[in-house]
């Protein structure tokens, strides 16, 4: 009887474990259609040469046009405004930002520095990358994708404080491969035996550059990473600003036409339309810098400027909201929402123009059809209609 009866435990932990070991079977999801739209015409005012003078060192603005009309990269080498970058300079592929949620931090803290700064300084925020226990490695980093042999440059701003030497990494994740490693003595620039990929510049107030060029061979995500074991006490820091990954200009196109394989967790995007996210997402960040910077030129800080900028603001994080979350969002809605992008920026450069026209009659018929262009956003959608049922 006993015999039995274990016999009939036995297959019930049986039956159990089975059961047990199918639930813990990784569930896969079904392949997931990217969608996409193709935008031939996102064409803008030109500046007046008096205008375009003005807002020629407003690099934020610059910036942010650049990214703009990215969305219809054939547009780009006609806007005057930009019509004469050096393709080899670098611009701003993405931000790494020291306090961000998505960072990666080991034995460490990062906080703000309340200091008052000069320079530079006082439109960036410094951070404090402070260590925690005292024999352990200290490390802050961010894991991004990367696509095959375009080169990329990851560059800071770093000062020696109670920390002296910083470990500067580039990792692919793929196979846990170094594929590029400094380190760097902060405070006895002669000490240091630079690998050919780095780049030290000098700053005022002791303040270094450091840039560190990486040209991948494969597509797929890199860890870059910052790191330091002194063997001090706990509480030393070392000072960041501005962490960011450039790109030459020349190679923006490329970028564009590969930006659905550039976003991070495409799952999350509801719409399934991730290269025009990715679009938005860049935008977004480009206005975040141009509020935080607030470098605006003295010629155009007014009320106006400032209203027709925050509209357009509106208008990029409501498309951007709804392509993240809106899983019934069409190509229709798409192309509407990119029109009052473009309408409201065009009313931004409209105004800019109307502030350096010193002739009242012009200023005012400017205004009428400034008005007259971007009020109407019914009209956009009638227009929108139209084209659907032809």
């Amino acid at each position: 009887m006993n015999l039995k009866y274990l016999l009939i435990i036995g297959c019930l932990f049986g039956l159990i474990s089975c059961k047990d070991s199918q639930s813990e079977k990784p569930k896969f999801t079904p392949n997931r259609d990217t969608k996409s739209v193709t935008i031939d015409d996102f064409s803008l005012p030109e500046l007046f040469p008096q205008s375009e003078q003005i807002v020629r060192e407003w690099w934020e603005f610059k910036s942010l046009y650049k990214v703009l009309i990215s969305i219809a990269p054939q547009q780009n080498k006609s806007v005057r405004l930009l019509k004469y970058t050096d393709p080899d300079s670098l611009y701003v592929f993405k931000r790494l930002y020291i306090n961000a949620p998505d960072r990666i931090i080991h034995n460490a803290e990062t906080n703000r520095d309340w200091r008052s700064y000069t320079g530079e300084l006082v439109s960036d925020t410094v951070y404090e990358f402070k260590k925690n226990k005292k024999d352990d490695f200290a490390t802050l980093s961010w894991n991004e994708i990367l696509l095959a042999n375009i080169p990329y440059t990851f560059s800071f701003r770093a000062k020696a404080s109670s920390a002296k030497n910083l470990k500067v990494e580039v990792i692919r994740q793929k196979d846990k491969k170094i594929i590029q490693e400094q380190i760097i003595c902060l405070d006895s620039l002669d000490k240091n035996v630079l690998q050919p990929y780095v780049k030290l510049d000098t700053l005022p107030d002791n303040w270094l550059k450091i840039s560190t060029r990486v040209e991948p061979t494969l597509y797929g995500q890199y860890l870059f990473s910052l790191g330091y074991n002194d063997k001090q006490d706990t509480d030393q820091y070392v000072s960041l600003y501005r962490t960011e990954l450039l790109v030459p200009v020349k190679y923006q196109s490329d970028i564009e036409k590969s930006s659905e394989k550039l976003v991070r967790n495409a799952t999350a995007i509801k719409s399934s339309y991730d290269g025009i996210y990715f679009w938005l997402f860049q935008v977004e960040d480009e206005l975040r810098q141009l509020w935080a910077r607030n470098t605006m030129p003295e010629q155009v800080k007014t009320p106006q400027v400032t209203s027709r900028l925050r509209l357009f603001e509106t208008y990029v994080c409501e498309l951007s909201d709804n392509v993240k979350n809106n899983s019934e969002l069409t190509e229709k809605d798409i192309r509407l929402g990119i029109k009052k992008i473009q309408q409201s920026f065009a009313a931004v450069i409209s105004y800019i123009n109307i502030l350096n026209k010193d002739d009242l009659d012009t200023r005012m018929q400017m205004l009428l059809e400034e008005y007259s262009t971007t009020l109407p956003n019914q009209e956009v959608v009638n227009q929108e209609n139209k084209t659907e049922n032809q």
